[in-house]
């Protein structure tokens, strides 16, 4: 072991105050010239006492301390700087975006302005080419007697037309005749010894795209009855086809008797209603039922024409052509609805193979009975649609 040092060399260490900052009041080495905590010059500095004695561990341990502590004080502090640096320079959130509410504004809806209606231009008429007057040279010795004599014309007319004061002429005046009018010639009479032409029995007529049989009645001057007759039309129907050929009769056939007959005409001379334009099933569409044979609920519709008068009778009536197992047979039923649904015991059996069902709407007008009563079409009469029903 060394020997320590004798009492006297440890007495040899100055015995002073300790040494203080001006600045910041903390210790310093008496040697420092600056103050580690504050930074502040020391000039003040006193110059160590020199000595022989040197000093003993103890002294440079603390100094080492302080140093270490300096430092992580001041780490401590660059490390707080900066997490508050960030903090504060970290970007704002970005602000919710409000998306506006758009109040629609009512528009103001503008009138239409009517649009005058067209003046229908008058057809022109052909009208006779007037014939020029004739100009005459008046001669030596010419009156207006005599001009007027040879021309057909009195003197009053032919001075009236040329505009004409006195009766005084002269050689080399010119004057205007007028032409003569026409005179009807006589009656043509027919000969008796030639026959009297007539008319065929029938004419041959091609039923047209919105014709009417009581329209075909009355172009041709009979009624429908005969119409009917001369081409076996069944019961009163009155069903037409376009492209359907009739035969129009020119004499009046014995009329038979029918429990309920088409009138051509109408009583009123009220014009026709339009022709209904069918709505539904679709033209040639097939509606599949059950096997048990139940409805299928097949619901006939059609655009209305107008307002039908009840007071006098007036009604839609649908007109049904019905597939059988042997000749189809043909059904009415009248409504003021634009729909009827067809009864369930109208609808083909299982066992009928060709199920196209033909039907169409017309405006009727209901007259006689109940037990008979006696339908006038006052409407036009429209295409038929076809429509299958498959159990």
């Amino acid at each position: 072991m060394e020997n320590l040092p004798a009492e006297e060399e440890l007495r040899a260490i100055p015995d002073r105050p300790p040494r203080l900052c001006p600045a910041c009041g903390a210790r310093v080495a008496d040697a420092a010239t600056v103050c580690l905590m504050c930074g502040e010059p020391l000039e003040d500095a006193e110059k160590p006492v020199e000595t022989d004695v040197v000093p003993v561990a103890p002294k440079r341990r603390r100094s080492l301390i302080q140093t270490i502590a300096l430092l992580g004080i001041a780490i401590v502090i660059i490390v707080v700087a900066i997490i508050f640096g960030m903090r504060y320079t970290k970007e704002a959130p970005p602000l919710p975006t409000f998306t506006p509410t758009i109040t629609a504004t009512a528009t103001s809806t503008l009138t239409p302005t009517p649009t005058a209606t067209p003046t229908p231009v008058p057809t022109p008429t052909a009208t006779a080419t007037p014939v020029p007057p004739e100009v005459y040279t008046v001669q030596s010795g010419d009156a207006l007697l005599t001009i007027a004599l040879k021309f057909g014309l009195t003197v009053d007319e032919l001075k009236n037309f040329n505009n004409l004061t006195s009766d005084n002429i002269t050689a080399g005046d010119t004057l205007l005749i007028p032409a003569p009018t026409p005179t009807p010639g006589p009656t043509p009479t027919l000969d008796p010894s030639l026959p009297t032409p007539t008319l065929a029995p029938y004419l041959v007529y091609t039923v047209k795209s919105g014709d009417v049989l009581s329209a075909i009645a009355e172009q041709f001057g009979v009624s429908v009855v005969a119409i009917q007759a001369a081409n076996g039309f069944s019961g009163d129907s009155t069903m037409i086809q376009p492209g359907q050929v009739l035969q129009i009769p020119q004499f009046t056939p014995t009329p038979q008797t029918s429990a309920a007959v088409v009138i051509a005409g109408t009583p009123t001379p009220r014009p026709l209603y339009a022709a209904p334009t069918l709505l539904y099933p679709p033209n040639r569409a097939t509606i599949t039922g059950n096997n048990s044979g139940e409805n299928p609920n097949i619901t006939l519709q059609w655009t209305s024409v107008g307002l039908l008068h009840p007071e006098d009778n007036e009604y839609y009536r649908v007109e049904l052509t019905i597939p059988t197992t042997s000749e189809p047979i043909t059904e009415f039923y009248t409504t003021r609805s634009t729909s009827w649904r067809i009864p369930v015991n109208l609808l083909p059996a299982p066992e009928v193979k060709d199920r196209t069902i033909i039907w169409r709407v017309v405006v009727v007008r209901q007259e006689g009975t109940e037990t008979a009563p006696v339908y006038t079409l006052i409407g036009q009469r429209g295409s038929s649609r076809t429509f299958t029903w498959e159990p």
